[in-house]
C-alpha cells in the first residue's frame, strides 16, 4: 500500500495505493513468422513477473536490447539482459549487472538511462524493492550501473549519496536540470507513508563523474518562495492571499516547454482541488536548482474545483513543436471503474488549456493506467501514444485491456487499439518501445504477466513482443529463448 499526504504549515492527510507486475522474453536467429511455434516470452524461460523494461543498445552493435526487471524470481539476484541479434530475437545474457544490493527476489520497478561518468557508454539508474519487506515499498534502493560497452555493467551504486528510500519511486526522469554538462535524475513517488518519506520530486545532482546527490530546490511563485529538497507548491494556486496547504510533486513530467534550451518539470496535482497542472520553469545555473512555478486553475473562481491528475506524459498533440499533457487519475482498487483520459493542449510557457475534442471516437477511459509511452508508431512525424494499463492491483488481478492512440496530424488522438493491437485483458505492468528488428518501425514490448506460471492472476494471456507491421499496427512474434 502507498499513500500520500497533503500537509498545511502544520501537517495533514492520506491517500492512494499500487504495486505488482508483469514479464518479458528473448533470442534466435532467424525471426520466426508472427504466431509461429516457439516462445512468446511468457514461459518457465523468464520469470511470470516483469516489472519493468527497458530499451538500449547495451553491447553497442547497433540494435536496441532490453532489460528486464522481475518480481519475485527465487534464484536470480539481478536484472535480465536480453541481447538482441538485430532482428528481434534475442538470448539471456547472464551476469550482464551486478548483484542488487538488497539480496535476491526484489523488484527493479523502474529504469532509466544516460552516460551518467562521460565516458561514452549507456549507463542505468533502476530503483529496486527489498523482497524482504512484506509491503514491497518501504526499502527501495537507487542502483546505479555503469555500462562497459559490451554488454556489461560495473556496480557505481555507491555513488548515489542518500539512494536507500523509504518511499515507492514510480519513475526516474533524466536530464541535465542544472546545466552544468552533466545528466542528473529526478524521483517521482506514486505515495508516501509520512512527511520525511516523501522523496517524489527529488533531484539527484550529478558532479560529471557520476556521483550523485540530493539538491536544494528554490521555486517562487508570485507570492511565496520555497526552499526544499522536494519540488513543492502551496495547493490554493496562489489564487486567494490566503495560504493553502503544501503540496509535494508525485509524478513529474520533463520538456522544455519554453523553448530556452533548460528541462522543464510539469506536475500533475495528485489529488483532487487546487491547480489541476503546476509547472516549474527552469532558471536554474550550474550547481543552483531555481524554478518559477505557473500554475494552471481548472476554474479561476474555485481554485480546488478540477480534475485529480496523477499518471500521464507529455506529446506534441496539434505539432506546434512544444509538448501536450495527456494525463489521467490512477484508481487502482476500485475493479471495473474506469477514469477519464484529460488532454491539456500547451498554451506556451507551463500553461495549458484542457481540450478532450483531440480524441477520436470518444475521450478513453482507464482504470490504472501503469505506463505512458510515446512514439511514433506509423512514422508520419507525430507523437503517438500507448497507454498500458493493468486494471485492478489486486487479486483476482483480472487484467485491463491497454489503449494505443494514433496521432492523424491535425491535433487528433485515434484510438486504434482494436486493429492495430489487441483489446484482450491482459495483465500489463508497463511497456517500452523502440525499433528491434531494424525496419525503422518502433516495436513494442509489454511486460504482460504470465498467467500459466501464476495461477492468481485471472487476467487474459498475451504476448509479450510486439513487432510493427510498418504502418502503426502490431503483431505478436515470438522471442526465441
Amino acid at each position: 500500500m502507498k499513500s500520500f499526504y497533503i500537509i498545511s504549515l502544520t501537517i495533514l492527510t492520506t491517500v492512494f495505493l499500487t504495486f505488482i507486475s508483469a514479464c518479458g522474453g528473448g533470442g534466435s536467429t532467424t525471426p520466426p513468422p508472427a504466431g509461429a511455434g516457439g516462445d512468446d516470452g511468457t514461459s518457465p524461460t523468464l520469470p511470470d513477473l516483469i516489472t519493468a523494461s527497458y530499451m538500449l543498445d547495451a553491447d553497442e552493435d547497433g540494435d536496441l536490447d532490453i532489460i528486464l526487471g522481475t518480481q519475485g524470481d527465487p534464484v536470480r539476484t539481478t536484472d535480465i539482459l536480453l541481447i538482441n541479434n538485430g532482428t528481434g530475437q534475442f538470448t539471456i545474457k547472464e551476469n550482464a549487472f551486478p548483484d542488487h544490493h538488497l539480496g535476491t527476489g526484489g523488484s527493479t520497478i523502474n529504469i532509466a538511462s544516460a552516460d551518467f561518468n562521460n565516458d561514452g557508454h549507456a549507463d542505468i539508474v533502476a530503483a529496486t524493492n527489498d523482497a524482504r519487506d512484506a509491503t514491497f515499498d518501504d526499502t527501495i534502493q537507487l542502483h546505479l550501473y555503469f555500462g562497459n560497452g559490451d554488454g556489461t555493467f560495473s556496480d557505481g551504486t555507491p555513488n548515489i549519496t542518500d539512494g536507500l528510500l523509504t518511499e515507492y519511486p514510480e519513475w526516474i526522469r533524466v536530464g541535465d536540470f542544472d546545466g552544468d554538462g552533466a545528466i542528473d535524475f529526478l524521483i517521482t513517488a506514486n505515495g508516501c507513508q509520512g512527511v520525511n518519506d516523501c522523496h517524489g520530486g527529488r533531484i539527484f545532482l550529478n558532479d560529471g563523474s557520476g556521483n550523485f546527490a540530493v539538491a536544494s530546490i528554490t521555486s517562487t511563485d508570485a507570492e511565496r518562495n520555497y526552499t526544499d529538497t522536494r519540488l513543492i507548491w502551496e495547493s490554493d494556486g496562489n489564487s486567494f492571499p490566503e495560504e493553502g496547504s503544501t503540496r509535494f510533486a508525485l509524478d513529474v513530467f520533463v520538456d522544455d516547454m519554453n523553448n530556452d534550451g533548460k528541462p522543464d518539470f510539469i506536475a500533475p496535482n495528485g489529488y483532487a482541488g487546487g491547480p489541476v497542472l503546476v509547472s516549474f520553469i527552469n532558471t536554474s545555473t550550474p550547481g543552483n536548482l531555481t524554478f518559477d512555478i505557473v500554475y494552471n486553475l481548472y476554474d479561476t473562481s474555485d481554485p480546488f474545483v478540477g480534475p485529480f491528475t496523477k499518471n500521464g506524459v507529455l506529446m506534441d498533440i496539434n505539432n506546434d513543436g512544444i509538448k501536450d499533457v495527456v494525463t489521467s487519475q490512477s484508481i487502482s482498487g476500485q475493479g471495473g471503474i474506469t477514469t477519464p483520459v484529460y488532454a491539456f493542449i500547451s498554451q506556451g510557457n507551463g500553461l495549458f488549456a484542457e481540450d478532450n475534442s483531440v480524441f477520436s471516437p470518444s475521450q478513453p477511459g482507464v482504470e490504472h493506467a501503469r505506463q505512458w509511452v510515446t512514439d511514433d508508431f506509423n512514422q508520419d512525424g507525430f507523437d503517438d501514444l500507448l497507454v498500458a494499463d493493468h486494471g485492478l492491483d489486486a487479486s483476482p488481478f483480472p487484467g485491463h485491456k491497454n489503449i494505443l492512440l494514433i496521432n492523424d496530424g491535425s491535433g487528433t488522438l485515434e484510438d486504434v487499439t482494436a486493429n492495430n493491437l489487441s483489446v484482450l485483458s491482459a495483465f500489463t505492468h508497463g511497456a517500452s518501445s523502440g525499433d528491434l528488428n531494424g525496419d525503422g518501425f518502433p516495436d513494442l514490448f509489454l511486460n504482460n504477466s504470465d498467467i500459466d506460471q501464476n495461477s492468481s492472476f485471472s487476467a487474459e494471456k498475451e504476448a509479450r513482443l510486439w513487432i510493427n507491421d510498418g504502418d502503426g499496427s502490431f503483431t505478436s512474434r515470438d522471442l526465441g529463448l
